[in-house]
């Protein structure tokens, strides 16, 4: 199951990223900061995508950094500027999409954080010896 959590404060930011990514299994928004860290609580996210907002930025990237130190995290930003994306990504940003931004741009580069997920093989706990039944016919 592939699950997005959306933390902006700006609905035509949400509505923009619903269309783009109407195949995601659970698409998850979240106005504030503090609700997005008791959502995390009881999920684990596949990505985040952060948008850059007077009520987030580099301090919400760093406390969701903190929480989740293996998830993705995707911020949008008004701030294209080169400082400010080296910034979010010393911060442990996986990548910078300045805003307004293209709609394909976003959903590439979600495809492109997204983890894999490979099918986890079978395991067996009996060595290979103990899994063949003894076929010897005493006599």
């Amino acid at each position: 199951m592939k699950i997005i959590l959306t933390l902006s404060s700006d609905r035509s930011i949400c509505e923009s990223i619903k269309a783009t990514l109407p195949d995601t299994d659970m698409l998850l928004f979240e106005y504030t900061l503090e609700d997005a860290l008791r959502r995390l609580v009881s999920i684990t996210p596949d990505t985040i995508i952060l948008d850059d907002t007077p009520s987030f930025g580099l301090p919400a990237l760093q406390e969701l950094r903190s929480k989740m130190l293996d998830t993705p995290i995707l911020v949008l930003t008004n701030n294209a500027g080169k400082d400010a994306l080296s910034t979010y990504l010393m911060a442990g940003a996986h990548a910078c999409i300045p805003k307004p931004f293209d709609c394909a741009a976003l959903a590439e580069h979600v495809a492109t954080i997204q983890p894999t997920v490979s099918p986890t093989p079978i395991q067996n706990p009996l060595p290979p010896q103990q899994l063949i039944a003894n076929t010897s016919v005493s006599q």
